[in-house]
């Protein structure tokens, strides 16, 4: 009867700058199109129906209103609105033979009227092509205005006869059960005046004037029964249920309370029937979800004539702003909630600037395959890397897929040595301009998440990267601030916003952290068995300390593992931390280093620690002293570091990559809850134990290879073109660590070299970075130097050597003789006097520091040996 091409073979086209409005100008812009499809079917059946008769309503009535379900924002007035666009493009034989009125509006009801069918005679009455015709004195005009007397007579009727007595009141009740044979007549009246054979009433949430839903759905159901007039109803199903039943339930209940759990449920029955009656279901049709619309490549985006790319294409690149390189199953990773059309064209409209340049760069690239994964790649990677790592993936599975393990091995192998051949060079964007146009887009994000998501994990990742980004561009900025966002800052997050992160809920005690720090710090500290960050390191109490026997590497490393603060609620030692490790390689991701980055760490209680994290806000932390120079007895060490460092950046192009704050927040979770395997605090209350060096020589080289490992998980997956099959144990003791199962399941796979190519350095893995890190070097250079001395040059007792306090004496110094800048830079140029040093004794003493405390500091030692006679 109608043409049958499929509107889901064409293109559909949506529009970045769509304003909040239903109706489209141009077909190929409508988004539901199977609704579209469903609703000219079923008008063409409602057409085979018809009787050949006008005569009687009672013959041929039936409920026949077709229902459109979707909760609010989904699209539903859209479809309603557009339906005629859509039949005039795809099915105009059906459009030539229905007439669709304008959508009713339920919300225009006037709270003096009482019938909604004013409404719809109203909306007869008003169409253009109906009004047209009755410009034309013709006998089909004076036919309609005939019935439109005698249904206004009947109406009159209607609402009067609760005014009414005897037989006038018969009179009236006559004239109510005629109306709808009067509504009927009218219907048809108005077909023959505009020569089509089906009349359409839209009718757009009838759920919306809440306190006539109900009222409203049954005018539909007694009187929008004529075979000439087709119902469309949109509207929420679950809300018409909730309305229906509660107002059946009003009435079961209006003289009696008994029973009411019976009448509750009988309420709800009825209200089912009810609807069943209404709205059949073979009449009814869900609208779809906008996740099914996220993943169709059908869908373009647009704006005019200019064709962008497909809508699954910018959730891709949505997806890749959130979560970078960060591998992880579906439930773990960010996503913006984008439950609605409505909520789906705002996000799109905040991105119209961005999206036609996105879609230049995309075009430009002239890739043959776009593979799911590649915008997350181009995201971090080089452009050749990203456009090539497809067909390695597709190699490496097939070798997966193998039987023999030799044969594997063999084809995983070509596979990398394929992907590491000479490749064409690929006309790469700008980088500076390519990063400047992925900050872009997380700033736009940003902003539109910020009204409504800002308690979000999403939102607080954003924060994270645009705050790394403004780090790594700005070197005047400090970098003592780079975990100064809400994102690393657990102890302050609100219970709505630790909900609303998709990562695993960490399985732990909550209760372990609770006696070994004041009680005062950690009684309000979120973390529990729900709570999406693990538990803070609480350290390894130990007798160990510094000493200036030690090389200034050894001295260095040790102050970056010792801090000195509670291990129970009243008593302090020194305790074993991980997290200053963690602060150098994650501020290396982000920016060169300077030395006094590395001395100001050492300063600062260790990150994501008990004292870091309990004592915020709190005058018992030892906390970092305010000058900004601080000197050590290993500056050279601290130098040389950081000189290797900044070198190992540009070798392993870091300072190509814009590091992803999701990333961290991942590696945060995985390393410091193996900090409480590899660096086990004591049992509560326990003394400190004894003096070992090499404990924590050995407990920082397996913090390292923990971090490490960290981000090989992290990264291993289908973004790197692997399997996502990761080895997760504990981090060992061995000293072989490259034959553990960590290392061979997920480092080696990023390791593989072909001549003076890397997989890893090819496709800017951090993974392959942090195998030549300089800490892990000096790392391994330490434990190797304590490993070796004897046992009685390791005791320090005799000479220990607490770096705060040095500190403290160069800081004393400083405040004495007003030195403002660098204390090496100036003290050569003091005079110091007995007085002088006097004064400064005294004020140590002041601060606990005794007299060897000042003796083995350089400083104080410089100023003994030049001071003068005179007072």
């Amino acid at each position: 009867m109608f043409n049958t091409r499929s509107a889901a073979e064409s293109i559909i086209r949506f529009p970045i700058e769509q304003k909040e409005q239903a109706a489209q100008r141009d077909a190929s812009t409508l988004l539901a199109r199977e609704i579209y499809q469903d609703l000219a079917t079923l008008l063409a059946d409602s057409l085979n129906n018809q009787p050949d008769s006008d005569d009687d309503v009672d013959l041929y009535r039936s409920h026949s209103a077709i229902l459109i379900d979707g909760k609010r924002g989904a699209g539903k007035s859209s479809v309603l609105v557009n339906l005629k666009l859509y039949l005039e493009r795809e099915h105009p034989e059906l459009e030539n033979q229905v007439h669709i009125l304008k959508p009713v509006d339920p919300t225009l009801l006037e709270d003096t009227d009482d019938l909604f069918l004013n409404v719809i005679v109203a909306a007869v009455i008003r169409d253009k092509a109906i009004a047209r015709a009755l410009s034309y004195a013709d006998h089909k005009a004076e036919a309609f205005h005939h019935q439109l007397q005698v249904l206004g007579h009947t109406l009159e009727n209607l609402q009067s006869q609760r005014d009414k007595y005897g037989l006038d009141k018969l009179r009236a009740f006559m004239g109510s059960h005629d109306l709808m044979q009067q509504v009927h007549i009218l219907f048809k009246k108005a077909l023959d005046l505009v020569g089509k054979k089906l009349l359409v009433l839209p009718i757009d949430d009838v759920d919306t004037s809440m306190n006539r839903a109900f009222e409203n759905l049954e005018v539909v159901r007694r009187y929008l029964t004529s075979p000439f007039a087709q119902p469309i109803i949109s509207g929420d199903l679950s809300l018409y249920h909730e309305v229906t039943w509660r107002d059946f339930h009003s009435k079961i209940t209006k003289d009696s309370r008994a029973n009411s759990g019976v009448a509750v449920t009988k309420a709800k029955e009825l209200a089912t029937e009810y609807q069943r009656k209404v709205m059949p279901l073979q009449l009814r049709r869900k609208m779809p979800s906008t996740s099914s619309y996220l993943k169709r490549n059908d869908i373009v985006l647009c704006n005019g004539r200019a064709d962008y790319f497909s809508l699954h294409t910018f959730w891709r690149w949505i997806d890749a702003l959130l979560n970078d390189r960060t591998n992880c199953t579906e439930e773990h990773r960010l996503w913006v909630s984008v439950d609605t059309v409505r909520e789906l064209a705002q996000l799109i409209f905040s991105f119209k600037n961005e999206i036609p340049k996105l879609h230049e760069l995309l075009v430009n690239l002239k890739a043959s395959t776009w593979s799911e994964n590649i915008l997350h790649r181009l995201i971090f990677m080089p452009v050749g890397a990203a456009l090539s790592i497809e067909q390695f993936s597709d190699d490496y599975q097939r070798a997966q897929n193998l039987s023999g393990k030799s044969q594997r091995e063999t084809a995983r192998n070509r596979a990398y040595a394929e992907f590491l051949s000479p490749r064409q060079d690929v006309e790469a964007p700008d980088l500076t301009y390519w990063h400047e146009m992925i900050l872009d887009c997380k700033r736009v994000l940003f902003r539109h998440l910020r009204h409504e998501y800002s308690r979000t994990a999403e939102y607080l990742a954003l924060n994270a990267d645009l705050h790394f980004a403004r780090l790594m561009k700005n070197p005047s900025l400090d970098l003592a601030d780079l975990f100064d966002i809400m994102l690393f800052k657990p102890q302050l997050l609100s219970k709505q916003t630790a909900e609303s992160f998709p990562a695993s809920k960490q399985q732990f005690d909550g209760t372990e952290i609770m006696e070994r720090a004041p009680y005062n710090w950690v009684k309000e500290l979120p973390f529990n068995e729900d709570f999406p960050y693990t538990l803070p390191e609480v350290g390894f109490a130990t007798k160990t300390r510094n000493s200036l026997a030690f090389t200034e590497e050894t001295q260095l490393l040790i102050d970056l593992m010792l801090h000195r603060s509670f291990y129970s609620e009243n008593k302090k030692a020194n305790l074993i931390y991980c997290g200053r490790l963690f602060e150098i390689v994650i501020a290396s991701l982000v920016r060169d280093l300077d030395p006094q980055d590395i001395t100001h760490i050492v300063a600062r209680p260790p990150f994501y620690s008990l004292p870091a994290i309990a004592g915020t806000g709190t005058n018992e932390l030892e906390t970092a002293p305010p000058e900004k120079d601080i000197e050590t007895h290993y500056d050279s060490a601290i130098s040389d570091l950081t000189r290797q460092i900044n070198e190992w950046r540009r070798s392993e192009q870091i300072d190509q990559q814009l590091l992803s704050g999701w990333l961290v927040f991942n590696v945060i979770n995985r390393y410091f809850n193996q900090a409480w395997h590899f660096n086990q605090p004591l049992k509560i209350n326990q003394n400190p134990a004894k003096e070992d060096h090499s404990y924590l020589t050995d407990v920082s080289r397996r913090a390292y290879r923990s971090l490490w490992n960290a981000f090989a998980m992290l990264e291993k997956g289908e973004i790197f073109g692997m399997p996502y099959i990761i080895a997760n144990v504990n981090i060992g003791e061995g000293e072989s660590f490259e034959n553990s199962d960590l290392y061979r399941q997920n480092i080696s796979p990023f390791m593989h070299r072909s001549g003076n190519r890397s997989f890893g350095r090819e496709t800017h893995s951090y993974t392959h970075a942090l195998a030549s890190h300089p800490l892990k070097a000096l790392i391994e250079r330490v434990h190797q130097h304590v490993s070796e001395m004897p046992s009685n040059k390791l005791d320090t007792s005799k000479t220990p050597f607490y770096a705060s306090e040095g500190r403290q004496v160069t800081a004393i110094i400083k405040r004495h003789f007003h030195i403002k800048g660098r204390i090496d830079d100036e003290i050569g140029s003091l005079a110091v006097t007995k007085k002088d040093l006097s004064e400064i004794l005294e004020e140590g003493l002041k601060n606990n520091l005794g007299n060897e405390t000042f003796l083995k500091s350089k400083h104080f030692s410089y100023l003994v040996d030049h001071v003068t006679e005179e007072n």
